[in-house]
């Protein structure tokens, strides 16, 4: 069976993952910014305006978030995919960690469960 030992380390920082910082930056930081050249002076319609064009904005931001780590997979290794990652590797610093042979093995109980349902 699996032990802690036997599993091989694998990095903590990924790609992939760090490219999603920046779509979400766009999404939060570019579509305020564009509701501010016009927005109605009616409260009903101001709200129904913010709604529609957030929901309308959103299509080619997640288009541009699909590229992005499509792209990030692909050519990880050029200088413009690192500079496009970047912010996210940094954002991955704070928010993972390596796990400990505990939660390793913790990790492979719960799968050993999972795929032997009978014996647990």
């Amino acid at each position: 069976m699996f032990t802690a030992v036997c599993i091989p380390p694998f990095a903590a920082l990924l790609f992939c993952c760090s490219c999603l910082l920046s779509p979400f930056f766009l999404y939060t930081v570019l579509v305020p910014f564009l509701l501010h050249f016009y927005s109605p002076e009616n409260f009903v319609f101001k709200h129904l305006y913010i709604v529609g064009l957030k929901l309308f904005l959103m299509i080619p931001v997640s288009c541009v978030a699909y590229e992005m780590i499509k792209f990030s997979g692909k050519y990880s290794k050029h200088v413009v995919c690192k500079m496009m990652c970047w912010p996210g590797l940094m954002m991955q610093l704070l928010t993972t960690k390596e796990p400990d042979d505990s939660q390793i093995e913790v990790a492979i109980a719960a799968l050993q469960c999972a795929v032997n349902a009978e014996e647990c």
